[in-house]
């Protein structure tokens, strides 16, 4: 005989089973990278022709060769001019160096082949700074000086302290004369070793001109 359902069976029929499937939500952070833009630096170099023999000029126009490729490197729109005292054959007017700032590493080594030339002139250190000191680019655009001196010792009256408003000046000793004193509270000096110079000197100078 066939089996009656239980009316309880009816009212109460087995419980249902339900499968929640999680759902799992990806969030993707895009990262922002910011990159550092070396500021424009427009720099005069002062060259020393007065105090290195020929053998350290060679070595002196070498060291100025690789901070212009290493600032033109880091700073491609940058300019650069060239002046040198001593024993020099170009012109001693200091204005135009201002009106020929070039915006190339090769046009710049150019210039230098001819400033670092050893000539008849020549004028005391203190009389060249007072040039370098009383020099204005009109055009406004030169913002750091770069002096190179190959002196052992300092004359009492060598103060580097331009009228005109570098932002920066980057004094270097290459035979240990000690500046402290001598360069106004815009300048920064750094003695690398003429002889001995390494590409970490290089690199302290650009940084400088940078800073």
């Amino acid at each position: 005989m066939q089996r009656k359902q239980n009316s309880s069976d009816e009212a109460n029929p087995a419980p249902t089973t339900m499968t929640t499937t999680p759902t799992t939500t990806t969030a993707t952070t895009t990262a922002t990278t910011t990159t550092a833009t070396a500021p424009n630096i427009n720099y005069v170099c002062v060259a020393d022709l007065q105090y290195i023999n020929i053998e350290g000029i060679e070595k002196e126009k070498s060291l100025i060769q690789k901070v212009a490729g290493m600032l033109f490197e880091e700073s491609p729109n940058s300019t650069a001019g060239i002046w040198s005292y001593g024993s020099v054959i170009r012109t001693k007017d200091f204005a135009k160096v201002f009106d020929n700032m070039r915006d190339t590493y090769a046009e710049f080594k150019a210039d230098l082949t001819v400033a670092m030339l050893r000539g008849l002139q020549h004028n005391d250190l203190g009389e060249n700074l007072s040039v370098i000191n009383t020099a204005v680019d009109s055009k406004g655009r030169a913002n750091r000086l770069l002096f190179m001196c190959g002196a052992d010792t300092i004359g009492e009256n060598w103060i580097i302290s331009p009228s005109y408003n570098y932002t920066k000046i980057v004094v270097v000793s290459l035979q240990g004369a000690d500046f402290t004193g001598h360069v106004d509270d815009r300048g920064l000096i750094i003695n690398v070793p003429l002889d001995d110079y390494k590409d970490e000197d290089v690199q302290k100078i650009v940084e400088a001109l940078l800073s």
